[in-house]
């Protein structure tokens, strides 16, 4: 498919195996006042994504699930910054990530687990959250869940 960005507003919504290329943001959900929330994004590529490959843009931008996805040259691979909202990245390949694999602001329920990381300046970072969920729990370099 390539060269698209999505705007996603549909609950239950899943995007399988759908290229993302040369866009600023491959998804960009939950801006524009919808809510994005349910929605796996399944065996997905994201390259060259100037600003990130997955967005999140309000507290409505709930249970986002990305399995098996690669991001590849991109900004950033997956935030919820500006916006807010939670997301859980499974088994993800990132690769040559200009400066974070995955930026968190307003926390809620997160994890990333089985990700592999190469060539990023950080893994994972969260900055002055303004929604803090209380704590987090970091586990191993490479495989980390956040709660």
């Amino acid at each position: 498919m390539g060269q698209r960005e999505t705007q996603l507003r549909t609950p239950a919504t899943s995007t399988p195996s759908t290229n993302f290329v040369d866009v600023e943001y491959g998804i960009h959900g939950g801006f524009k006042d919808h809510g994005f929330a349910e929605t796996s994004i399944l065996r997905s590529h994201f390259v060259r994504n100037t600003k990130a490959g997955v967005a999140l843009g309000n507290f409505n931008a709930l249970d986002i699930w990305i399995w098996y996805s690669t991001f590849d040259d991109c900004a950033i691979g997956v935030t919820n910054e500006p916006g807010a909202g939670n997301f859980r990245v499974y088994g993800k390949f990132l690769s040559t990530i200009d400066d974070l694999d995955l930026y968190m602001k307003n926390t809620g329920g997160f994890s990333a687990r089985g990700n592999y990381s190469a060539g990023s300046k950080a893994f994972f970072l969260s900055a002055g959250a303004d929604c803090p969920s209380g704590h987090h729990r970091t586990a191993g370099q490479h495989d980390s869940g956040f709660c």
